[in-house]
């Protein structure tokens, strides 16, 4: 079996959490487990299509960090992403539910059904960004094959022969 990926586990901690979001369950677990499965998400971004060697202690960097924000800011400055920013607001309003509904402290809370709302829409939009990204990737390591062998790329189309 290949090795595990960062999209691997996100899309099983997504499975996990949208079974307990159907279920109607609403607890502090759900809310830092959304945190942590968007940045799961934006890490397969930065971990399979960032290959440029000059960046890669800040790379490294970035891959342990938590903080949302940080990582798309990576993805746009450094490597040139485009995130919508209604995307980039959804993700953000995850930030800070890993730790702050996670362990007691002055930032502490219980999360509310609002809350729950909030880490759907807020994964729902990373998950979609990912699979896009990983759709025009595939497309474009596709045509690059076909270019490195001489292929010509056929748009889809009928062929009347």
């Amino acid at each position: 079996m290949d090795s595990m990926t960062y999209l691997d586990f996100a899309e099983n901690d997504y499975k996990y959490f949208m079974h307990s979001y159907e279920s109607g369950y609403v607890a502090n677990n759900m809310a830092a487990n959304a945190q942590n499965t968007a940045e799961k998400y934006l890490k397969h971004l930065i971990d399979q299509y960032d290959h440029d060697e000059q960046r890669l202690d800040l790379r490294t960097r970035t891959l342990r960090t938590h903080n949302l924000s940080q990582l798309m800011n990576y993805l746009s400055n450094e490597m040139g992403m485009e995130i919508p920013l209604r995307v980039k607001r959804d993700i953000n309003a995850l930030n800070n539910y890993y730790f702050n509904a996670r362990y007691p402290g002055d930032n502490s809370f219980f999360v509310s059904k609002d809350d729950i709302e909030i880490c759907k829409e807020g994964l729902d939009s990373c998950r979609e960004l990912v699979s896009s990204v990983d759709k025009e990737m595939r497309t474009k390591n596709k045509e690059k094959e076909l270019i490195s062998e001489n292929i010509p790329i056929v748009e889809d189309e009928e062929w009347d022969i």
